[in-house]
C-alpha cells in the first residue's frame, strides 16, 4: 500500500426550498469537511478513502450527517 495525497475539502451550503414567496430567514445553511486518502494497491490498483461530515446550522431542523466511502476507478 503506497498513501499518494491526503486531501482536506472543507465546504459550505446554504439554500431554501418554498411554496410560497421566501424570505430571507427561511435560507437554510450547513458546513462540513471531506477527509481523502488516496492509495496505491499492488500494482497500480488505486482505491480512494473518502470521510465526509456535514453540520446543519438550524437549531430546529439542523442536523449531523456522517459518510465512509471506499471507492475505486477502473
Amino acid at each position: 500500500i503506497f498513501l499518494e495525497r491526503i486531501l482536506f475539502v472543507p465546504f459550505t451550503d446554504w439554500g431554501l426550498a418554498w411554496t410560497s414567496r421566501p424570505e430571507l430567514k427561511d435560507i437554510l445553511g450547513s458546513v462540513g469537511g471531506s477527509l481523502v486518502f488516496d492509495m496505491n494497491v499492488g500494482y497500480g490498483d488505486s482505491v480512494r478513502l473518502k470521510f465526509q461530515y456535514a453540520r446543519g446550522l438550524d437549531k430546529a431542523l439542523g442536523s449531523d450527517f456522517f459518510q465512509a466511502m471506499v471507492l475505486s476507478s477502473f
